[in-house]
């Protein structure tokens, strides 16, 4: 859309690569999965875990959400970008795209973000709340690691 910026979070895409790296290396129990796919919202960011993810030999494939419709992978990684003090979820509101989002695996589905910016939303209570039930039902895992709290907003 004219006048619209795209947004990329380094924090989250580096999270996002050392996630796949661990998705890609092959175990003795499992294998490597046959489909991992990387979604997220915005086309920035996409751009950006495209270019983090060449390095890593098995072939993942990074989609904003709206060019996934309709298909499915083993594995989705979720990069849900927004982490601002407004506690702004842009298109994460857009219940149609959440549906495509988070719909789409058939294995797996994690999901990076930053909780309270998705749950604590001001801007719209209806997805915060609906946020709030999906995350309450994920077994949440830590992995140690800092990233930045802020969206770059890139035209």
């Amino acid at each position: 859309m004219p006048g619209q910026k795209s947004k990329e979070n380094r924090g989250q895409a580096e999270l996002c690569i050392r996630i796949c790296k661990l998705l890609a290396s092959p175990s003795e129990t499992i294998g490597v999965p046959h489909s991992i796919v990387v979604l997220t919202p915005y086309t920035r960011q996409a751009e950006v875990l495209k270019r983090m993810l060449s390095s890593i030999p098995h072939n993942i494939e990074v989609s904003s959400i709206d060019g996934f419709q309709g298909r499915e992978a083993d594995i989705i990684v979720f990069v849900t970008v927004r982490c601002n003090e407004h506690r702004d979820i842009g298109f994460l509101k857009d219940m149609r795209r959440m549906n495509v989002a988070l719909t789409r695996a058939r294995t797996a589905l994690i999901v990076v973000g930053n909780r309270a910016t998705l749950t604590e939303g001001t801007v719209d209570e209806e997805s915060s709340t609906i946020w709030r039930r999906l995350l309450g039902r994920l077994t949440e895992v830590q992995l140690d690691t800092s990233v930045s709290e802020t969206t770059t907003r890139r035209s």
